[in-house]
C-alpha cells in the first residue's frame, strides 16, 4: 500500500487507483508499506522525481528518471511523478500528516 501527499494538500492511494491513476505533478511525500512487516512503512520525500518499480515508488533525480523513461526495459509499465518545491512551514506540515497517517502508523 502507498499514499502520495501532494502541496495543494491532496492525496492519492493505492485504494484509489494504480500507478497510472496516479496524479504527477506536485508530490511532496510519499509514504509505503515496508517489504517487511516488522518495519511497518517508510517515507520517500525530497525529490525531484519518483519512479514506479513494479510494486513500489522509488525517489531519484533527473539522470535516474532518464535511465528508467530510455534504458530500463522492466516487465511492468512505466510511470513517473514530479515533485515540487514548496515553502518550509507547508513541507513540514505535509511530512508530519505522513509520517502520522493512521493507515500506515498502526
Amino acid at each position: 500500500m502507498w499514499r502520495v501527499y501532494y502541496a495543494d494538500g491532496s492525496t492519492f492511494s493505492s485504494r484509489k487507483g494504480g500507478p497510472g491513476e496516479t496524479p504527477g505533478l506536485g508530490v511532496i511525500v510519499i509514504v509505503l508499506t515496508h517489504p517487511d512487516p516488522r518495519e511497518g512503512f517508510y517515507i520517500q520525500h525530497q525529490s525531484d522525481y519518483y519512479i514506479w518499480l513494479g510494486d513500489r515508488w522509488l525517489a531519484c533525480d533527473l539522470f535516474r528518471l532518464w535511465q528508467y523513461i530510455f534504458i530500463e526495459k522492466p516487465n511492468h509499465s512505466k510511470h513517473a511523478l514530479a515533485g515540487q518545491t514548496i515553502d518550509n512551514d507547508r513541507y513540514r506540515e505535509i511530512l508530519t500528516a505522513a509520517k502520522n497517517d493512521k493507515d500506515f502508523t498502526q
